[in-house]
């Protein structure tokens, strides 16, 4: 239950990059909110309190989360863009 907010803020994260514009700025924006929810979400949980290290599993996950969430959103914006 503690890896939740890192899931939905994965998800947020490749909602918000599947609309952006193909190109560099899309990278640095989901770059850029990768590591700012990444970072929250290590701090929200209190593990930074044990290892700064958890910061790389928390990341990990975001990314993941938003990977799979932009790559199901391209998916299902194409599927619907073709005419059948």
């Amino acid at each position: 239950m503690g890896e939740l907010f890192p899931i939905v803020a994965g998800i947020l994260v490749g909602s918000i990059a599947s609309r952006i514009a193909r190109g560099r700025t899309r990278a640095l924006v989901g770059v850029a909110l990768t590591v700012l929810f990444g970072v929250t979400a290590t701090l929200l949980s209190g593990e930074a309190r044990e290892s700064w290290a958890f910061v790389f599993v928390d990341l990990g996950l975001v990314a993941l989360a938003a990977a799979i969430a932009w790559g199901a959103a391209t998916l299902v914006s194409t599927r619907l863009a073709e005419p059948r």
